[in-house]
């Protein structure tokens, strides 16, 4: 036998993994209504899966929070320019496609992460070869 699967052999038990699938579901859906989160490492090594939620947090709520209003005033500005009469022609045509390929998911638009953003929509807007 090898030495991962002499570590496999022996976690297996240490995490409830040679349980029935049923009730480990059962025991996870259990310590998670009683808020028991555990990392799947020793012990001692790490800390506490709390204390590491307790650390992201702040963080968290600081970047959801700036996204969210930098996406309020973007929003709010693109929205009266386009109600405005007076608005540049540039934002009146730019504008609706943008807002439209907005709406469509990114992974749709990019699908070959080592592709440049708007080359794949250029590729199948041209018909080119890549």
């Amino acid at each position: 036998m090898s030495s991962m699967e002499d570590v496999v052999s022996l976690t297996r038990p240490r995490f409830g993994l040679d349980q029935p699938i049923w009730l480990q579901y059962v025991r996870y859906i259990s310590d998670l209504a009683r808020l028991r989160l555990r990392a799947l490492d020793h012990p001692g090594s790490r800390p506490r899966v709390g204390q590491m939620i307790l650390v992201a947090l702040p963080w968290t709520i600081l970047l959801i929070s700036t996204s969210t209003l930098i996406a309020f005033a973007l929003g709010t500005l693109l929205g009266a320019l386009l109600g405005w009469s007076k608005s540049p022609r540039l934002v009146q045509w730019l504008a609706p496609p943008l807002l439209t390929l907005s709406a469509i998911p990114y992974y749709l638009v990019r699908p070959d992460p080592d592709l440049p953003p708007g080359l794949f929509v250029a590729h199948l807007a041209t018909g080119w070869r890549l």
